[in-house]
């Protein structure tokens, strides 16, 4: 049986668990970047709005502290204007 038929409700929307998921890595090191990425002028208000709108749909949630996991954002211009993060 396919993944989608067992499992519609993962497959709308976002496909947020509604329960939290713990995934197990093995051999993993943590990896984290302590310069961030330049973000141009004319993009940051794009870019706080989207990233605004993430958190609002609980896709992703600010961080004020160092972490061990953590990479840094690549801001990519839409051809209809919005950004992708």
């Amino acid at each position: 049986m396919q993944v989608k038929a067992r499992h519609p409700k993962l497959f709308e929307g976002l496909g947020k668990l509604e329960e939290e998921y713990h995934i197990k890595l093995i051999d993993a090191v943590p990896y984290a970047v302590n310069a961030p990425r330049q973000i141009a002028l004319p993009l940051l208000p794009k870019v706080k709005a989207k990233l605004e709108q993430l958190e609002r749909q609980r896709v992703i949630s600010k961080v004020d502290q160092p972490t061990d996991w953590c990479d840094s954002m690549m801001v990519v211009p839409k051809s209809k204007g919005d950004v992708s993060v």
